[in-house]
This record gives structure tokens, C-alpha cells and sequence, in this order.
């Protein structure tokens, strides 16, 4: 009945290219602020856009990338900006450095090159890049964003433009403009989750290590770039942790973020050609700090007690076991699960000239009680046991005027459905 991850959990697995990690010291301003009125006005180019106005001694505005307006405050040294944008629930530090027209924005170790509107750039500056980007549709960092709710009571969200996908074990987030090359996707971005097996906080290693254990077995290609970085700022904490690769001259990278939510590890991680992914590393970000804990989805045609029973023989009738299930699946999103199994054996002797000598039998009993939660929707049960294991099933209500029934397989399976019927 039980397996040990629940892979049809939402989980969003992007595996974007550089996502830029939290910086590990924070700038400050080192001289007195210098009035540079030709800073001030609206940047663009790189797929990003950046306002700058003056408040006082201090700079205020709006990065916006994918949709997603991060605001920012900044102090000015000299021709640099340095300050503070947020991002979902998140703080991150950035430099944007204006020489002429032209501005240098940089974050985690990712820089982009803008162009203030009305100006040239400077002859130093090389060309922007100019992907094809979603328009600007929100007022707020994710006002107007699409959500995606999961029965077990998990959410997320996504920018207006993009589609969720839903498949058996994963969650695909795709951008309305996303890349190609030769038929195949440039850039992927999924979302996933497994049970947490009873770790509370993203930053026990051994989620890390989950983690590093499966980029080595999906791409055995991809290298661990640094360390694993903690993300705080979000409603619950997480790590991100970064792999890239060579294939021919284009570098691929994956990020993985994780963070625990009601029990599951749930990450959402990119994969693709860094030059490309690295372009909605915002976007990414935001995305991430959106996870959060939501009401659990509970089917009333699943609420109730239900009974189930197994028989099977081998075709000499010498073997056979039976198993009887009763489960109890509460209004309050508990559930509880008793099971009692017999085996019996029969077993004979003859001596060398085929005379019977002995006749014999073996019988034995087994029984086993299961308790936890449970959420269903969508044709989807999951169930989280009290020791922290997760099982997702597939099901379908049988149930007609005169007896309640439920059929009920493991997600991904193709054999023939178990019959539960109501107590």
C-alpha cells in the first residue's frame, strides 16, 4: 500500500541557468551620497527593465523581469548604486554602476547591461541583449499571477504568461516564449516533492545530499558548482544548489531549490542552457518564494469508513493469503487503517515407491494498524503516515444508489484497480 516518496506532489523543479545565489556580504554605501541627476530615468535591456527616481539622499523603483516588479531602495557612491530589491518574500543585494547612458546592473555574480531610455550607450558598453520577455502585466510582485494548488495542501505561483502542466510525478512550468534549438526545449522548468521523512528544515545537510544524490543520478554530467546556499526571507526557509556541464560550446546548468513544507521536501529547479535560463533568474526566485502551506482538498465522496479484501492461491491450491483492509478516512483529514493477513500452506511426503508418508500444514497470522492524513482531489489520494512515509494513489468513485465504492490504484500504475467498498 505504502511507498516511500510521493512523486506526484506538486514539487517545481527548474533547472534555469544562473540564478543568482544570496550574496554572502552585504554592501554598504562608503561615501556620501553625490547628486547625479542623469542617473535618474528607466533602464532596459538584457529582457530586464530598472526605474530609478530620487527620494531624498536615497534611490527608490522597480526592477521587472517576467512580469514580476521587484522593488528596490539604493543609496548612491560616486556613479554606483547600491542597494537592496525584493523579490516575493525575499531581500537581495545588487550594484547597478551608470556610466553615460549606459548601466551595468549586477546580483549574485550575474551582471546585465541596460540602456537609460532616450540615451545612447556608451561606445565601453557592449550591445544589450534583447530576448523576447512577457509583457509587464502585474502592479505588484505577483499581483495577478496564476496559482496552482495541490490537494495535499500545498501552492504555488506562477507569472500570467506561463502554463502549468501537470503530469503523473511532476509539475512543468512553461514561459509563453520559451526557447528552442533543433526541436528541444533550451529550457525546462518543473516542480516536484518527496516526503521529507521527518526533516523539519531545508538546512539539515541530508536534504542537500538528497538532492546532490539526484542531479549524479538524472545528469551524471552536471558538476556541483560551490557549495549549497541557505535562502532566508521566505515564509519558510530553503537552499538552492547549482550544476552545470559542457555540451559542446553550450554550458547547461541546473538549480535546485528546496524548501520543507507540511512534510515534503518540495523543489523547484531549472535545467537548461545557462545563457537562456539565466535570463528569468528573478522570475525563478520569485516563483520559489511563493511556496507555501494551503488548505488540504478533501473529496466527501472519499469520507467514511471503507473495507477491502485480497485472496490469492497458487494453482495447486497448496498456497494461499488473504489480506482485509478497514480504513477510516475522517472529516478532519485524518485517517486510520487496520489490516489483518493469513497465510496457510499445505506440505506431503511419499517414500521412494510414491506411497504417501506424511501430510502436513503451516498457518499463520499477521495484522498491522496505519494512522496519518489524508487529501484527495482531482481523482488524486494522497496519504502522509505518521512516520513521515507518503503513498499517492490514483482513484475512482464506483459508488451507485445502492452501495458506495471506490476503485483505487498506485499513481503510475497500470494493473487492475483495488475495490474498496463502504462499511
Amino acid at each position: 500500500m505504502r511507498q516511500s516518496a510521493l512523486h506526484a506532489v506538486i514539487v517545481v523543479a527548474l533547472f534555469t541557468g544562473t540564478v543568482p545565489i544570496l550574496p554572502t556580504q552585504c554592501h554598504a554605501a562608503t561615501a556620501q551620497a553625490v547628486e547625479k541627476p542623469a542617473i535618474v530615468g528607466t533602464y532596459t535591456g538584457d529582457g530586464l527593465s530598472m526605474r530609478v527616481a530620487r527620494n531624498g539622499d536615497a534611490y527608490q523603483g522597480a526592477i521587472t523581469l517576467d512580469g514580476a516588479e521587484m522593488p528596490y531602495t539604493a543609496t548612491l557612491s560616486g556613479s554606483v548604486l547600491t542597494g537592496r530589491f525584493k523579490a516575493g518574500d525575499s531581500e537581495y543585494d545588487f550594484t547597478a554602476t551608470v556610466t553615460g547612458g549606459s548601466m551595468t546592473l549586477t546580483s549574485g555574480g550575474q551582471s546585465y547591461k541596460l540602456v537609460r531610455a532616450g540615451a545612447s550607450p556608451s561606445p565601453a558598453a557592449p550591445p544589450a541583449r534583447t530576448p523576447t520577455r512577457e509583457p509587464v502585466t502585474n502592479s505588484g510582485t505577483t499581483a495577478g499571477w496564476k496559482v496552482y494548488a495541490h490537494p495535499a495542501g500545498l501552492q504555488i505561483k506562477y507569472p500570467p504568461a506561463w502554463s502549468a502542466i501537470e503530469s503523473e510525478s511532476v509539475l512543468l512550468l512553461k514561459p509563453a516564449d520559451a526557447a528552442t534549438a533543433g526541436g528541444q526545449a533550451s529550457e525546462i522548468y518543473l516542480v516536484t516533492a518527496d516526503s521529507a521523512n521527518g526533516i523539519k528544515d531545508a538546512s539539515d545537510p541530508m536534504v542537500a545530499a538528497f538532492v546532490d544524490q539526484q542531479i549524479t543520478r538524472l545528469a551524471p554530467q552536471l558538476a556541483k558548482v560551490g557549495t549549497t546556499e541557505g535562502i532566508t526571507g521566505n515564509a519558510t526557509p530553503g537552499i538552492v544548489s547549482t550544476y552545470e556541464g559542457q555540451n559542446g560550446a553550450v554550458t547547461t546548468r541546473a538549480q535546485v531549490f528546496t524548501t520543507i513544507v507540511k512534510g515534503y521536501a518540495v523543489s523547484l529547479a531549472s535545467f537548461g542552457d545557462k545563457a537562456i535560463t539565466s535570463k528569468r533568474d528573478a522570475t525563478i526566485r520569485t516563483i520559489f518564494s511563493t511556496i507555501a502551506d494551503a488548505k488540504e482538498q478533501l473529496d466527501s465522496a472519499l469520507i467514511g469508513r471503507w473495507w477491502y479484501w485480497r485472496y490469492k492461491s497458487s494453482p495447486d491450491g497448496k498456497f494461499s493469503s488473504s489480506k482485509e483492509y478497514h480504513a477510516v478516512f475522517a472529516q478532519d483529514g485524518t485517517f486510520t487503517m487496520r489490516l489483518k493477513g493469513e497465510t496457510s500452506a499445505s506440505v506431503s511426503g511419499k517414500d521412494s515407491g510414491g506411497n504417501q508418508t506424511f501430510v502436513g500444514g503451516v498457518n499463520g497470522q499477521s495484522s498491522g494498524d496505519d494512522h496519518g492524513k489524508w487529501s484527495a482531489g482531482g481523482g488524486k489520494l494522497y496519504l502522509q503516515y505518521a512516520d513521515g512515509t507518503t503513498a499517492a494513489y490514483e482513484y475512482v468513485v464506483a459508488s451507485n444508489g445502492t452501495r458506495r465504492q471506490v476503485n483505487t490504484r498506485s499513481i503510475g500504475a497500470t494493473g487492475k484497480y483495488d475495490e474498496w467498498m463502504g462499511e
